[in-house]
């Protein structure tokens, strides 16, 4: 759990930065594609609290193809890094996000990547806990969602990628009692959380 929060500064000169100015439309593949090989690539996942459960995905791209995943991508040049995971996580779930909390930063390593360069791919990752709202609808990028009770989770848990698992075990284990889901989802466990 983070012991501060995640600031983002708007101001060079003692003057406000009007990020506005910042946005930019999407690269062309060519140009993210060369970024992609020789750069670290700056993202946000969102543990999904729908339908009293977390939800999870089956990644239809590489990196992590295959893989059980939180929704969530790169960040947005010139957004505010919420703003841009909660159009993120609308675009490919349908859902929208509420009570956002950053619960972590980590850095992933993976030996493929989406374009073939055969370089891999390198992330740095906001990680945040929000609600969803809406109707559940996955976009073409994931497959087969899976809303995980504690119950399910446990059993799924051999089969996850470490960096999913640890958020999986934070909020599951309450290790941070402000995550206690059983809180946050209305109900009491009995199953007793992963060591």
């Amino acid at each position: 759990m983070l012991d501060q929060d995640f600031n983002e500064y708007a101001i060079e000169g003692g003057k406000p930065v009007d990020i506005d100015r910042l946005k930019a439309a999407r690269m062309k593949q060519e140009d993210y594609e060369r970024y992609h090989r020789h750069g670290v690539i700056p993202c946000h996942d969102v543990f999904i609290k729908h339908s009293d459960r977390i939800l999870l995905v089956k990644r239809k791209a590489h990196p992590a193809k295959g893989h059980i995943w939180p929704i969530g991508g790169r960040l947005q040049r010139g957004v505010s890094a919420e703003d841009s995971l909660r159009e993120k996580a609308h675009e490919e779930s349908g859902l929208y996000l509420e009570k956002l909390r950053l619960i972590g930063f980590e850095r992933t390593f993976f030996k493929t990547d989406p374009f073939g360069h055969k370089g891999g791919t390198d992330t740095i990752n906001l990680v945040y806990f929000a609600e969803g709202n809406g109707t559940l609808k996955l976009n073409d990028l994931h497959e087969k969602p899976l809303l995980v009770t504690r119950e399910d989770y446990l059993p799924l848990r051999e089969r996850l990628h470490p960096y999913v698992i640890e958020y999986m075990d934070m909020l599951w284990s309450n290790r941070d009692p402000s995550l206690d889901l059983s809180k946050v989802l209305g109900r009491q466990w009995e199953v007793n959380p992963p060591k």
